[in-house]
């Protein structure tokens, strides 16, 4: 044998390369890459554990373990007529002796990812896992398991996840507590997986306002952790992650509001945060969150509000966000309306004077964000957009000249009357040379005269874009829109808007927009012919010349 294969680690690399990446996931790998990895574990004794360590390291279902103990162990049960929630599953057809384990327990300690799913096969139910776990003469199945997925949403087996959760776990997702008495398994398991630095766990929409007390005591026991994913926290949960110096990433997808108490410090005179880097947030007063930001260099921020939140409160989260958060780190921006909260089926219509007072989001409004001058991706939304002008829109294209994607939206049918024309667009093209994707309503109604750039001198070109969403826009001459949008966007691929509805009775609101669904079709079915022209004429030009 060559020398070289005496070194564990080069063993180890030929091992690996047998898997395509992908295939680090056992739910991804080949029949025939596990038969090559079999195969070379049975090769000759320097292989042999570099190969089973391999073949085992991922595994998404406990059958594979058991089937390398007797065969008489175990059999197939039927579901009792008695009981017709229980489902069919394994059970004993013997006792099990230490000496069963022997084999078992060998390649136990070679899994270090386990992906359990929704129960579909008959070995996942209840009274087999208790089977398992009276019979198993240790602590935990997988003793050197370090990444564990929980995905069933059947809670009378979550309990059962106590087997799975060994000192040397370090990745933790669970999906999904569903009662109250499921909750008592948290505030312990801190201390049972200390080395946690990736937690994700997700709870019934019944229970997400009742987590808090025992998921924040649950997260102040986490020491290590890096990335955290829980539908709520705590001030002092919040505190406490903040201050953890390797601590990364934060999602709250349903955070509730934060009573003011006194008694604790003020988080203004506290470095929180100062590794952070991205945010995501959802509820009522994401603002609260926000205000933890003072110290922190965050690269992302993703904030949805209820529903039907007014502008008022929206201008109020913006201001906390530029007093609170450093500015020039921040790249990416999304702070939009989402699905929770109340509704409200007027504002699916033609937006009222007074939806447009209490929700539309003005440019005096949206200003302070402007100091935000790196931001390359930005999502902004509110019930019925925004209410901006050509004025409003060059600023901010000034502001945000490292753009790549912009997107202004309200719900699908109800917006603010567009008041952004076509010269509004060229600022894009003049400021943000990198843009490549644009959602903005727009009143393409009139068209400006190529005579005016003409007059300038300088044509107004930006060649990275590609799409245009304009909602609901008003057009009436598709062919010269088409030409303004491909002059100053060459490279313009798709423009998007509303969806049709083909049952609309004529002279209805839905009828007037399958009406403008046709219109911009032709201005983006018109778009390569445009582009073809160009193209054509550009070869004959340079022919011409020589």
């Amino acid at each position: 044998m060559h020398r070289s294969l005496k070194i564990p680690e080069i063993v180890a690399l030929i091992c690996f390369h047998i898997l395509c990446p992908h295939e680090l996931d056992s739910r991804l790998r080949s029949r025939a890459s596990l038969a090559t990895l079999a195969a070379v574990a049975r090769t000759c004794t320097a292989f042999s554990n570099p190969a089973l360590n391999l073949l085992w390291m991922s595994q998404e279902t406990v059958m594979h373990l058991l089937q390398c103990m007797p065969e008489d162990i175990w059999s197939q049960e039927s579901a009792s007529d008695e009981d017709e929630e229980e489902e069919e599953g394994m059970g004993l057809a013997r006792a099990i002796l230490p000496s069963d384990w022997d084999r078992p327990l060998v390649y136990a300690r070679r899994v270090k990812i386990f992906h359990f799913q929704e129960p579909y096969g008959l070995s996942w139910s209840p009274k087999f896992f208790e089977e398992l776990r009276l019979s198993f003469p240790g602590e935990y199945l997988f003793p050197n398991l370090e990444t564990l997925e929980w995905e069933s949403h059947k809670g009378s087996l979550l309990p059962h996840v106590r087997m799975f959760l060994g000192p040397r776990l370090k990745h933790l997702t669970v999906a999904v507590f569903t009662s109250i008495a499921q909750l008592s398994l948290l505030p312990g398991l801190a201390k049972q997986c200390p080395a946690l630095v990736d937690v994700q766990i997700e709870f019934s929409d019944d229970l997400e306002r009742q987590c808090q007390s025992s998921l924040s005591l649950f997260v102040r026991g986490l020491n290590c952790v890096e990335t955290l994913s829980v539908p709520c926290l705590d001030r002092a949960a919040l505190e406490h992650v903040g201050r953890l110096p390797t601590f990364t990433s934060l999602k709250l997808h349903h955070q509730l509001p934060l009573p003011s108490s006194p008694a604790l410090p003020s988080i203004t005179n506290q470095a929180l945060f100062t590794s952070l880097e991205s945010l995501a947030v959802t509820g009522p007063d994401i603002g609260e969150t926000l205000a933890f930001l003072a110290h922190s260099p965050i690269e992302a921020i993703d904030g949805t509000f209820p529903l039907l939140t007014t502008a008022t409160t929206i201008a109020t989260c913006y201001t906390t966000l530029v007093n609170t958060c450093s500015h020039a780190p921040l790249s990416s921006l999304s702070l939009r309306r989402g699905l929770i909260g109340q509704t409200n089926p007027t504002i699916n219509t033609l937006p009222t004077a007074a939806h447009i007072e209490t929700y539309a989001i003005r440019g005096p409004q949206l200003r302070p964000l402007f100091l935000f001058t790196d931001l390359t991706h930005v999502n902004l939304g509110t019930p019925v957009g925004f209410a901006l002008d050509d004025i409003a829109v060059t600023e901010m294209a000034r502001a945000w000249p490292h753009l790549i994607s912009l997107h202004l939206s309200a719900t699908e049918y109800a917006h603010v009357p567009p008041r952004v024309t076509l010269d509004g667009l060229l600022s894009f093209a003049k400021y943000c040379p990198f843009l490549i994707s644009l959602d903005l309503p727009l009143d393409a109604s009139t068209v400006p005269d190529w005579q005016e750039q003409r007059a300038q001198n300088r044509r107004v070109r930006q060649t990275r874009f590609r799409t245009l969403n304009v909602r609901r826009s008003p057009v009436v001459s598709p062919l010269a829109v088409s030409a303004c949008l491909s002059s100053m966007f060459p490279n313009l691929r798709s423009v998007r808007c509303c969806r049709p509805d083909p049952d609309a009775v004529p002279g209805s609101r839905a009828h007037e927009t399958t009406i403008l669904y046709e219109r911009w079709t032709t201005v983006e079915a018109a778009l390569p012919v445009l582009r073809t022209v160009r193209a054509e004429e550009r070869h004959w030009a340079q022919r011409g010349s020589r």
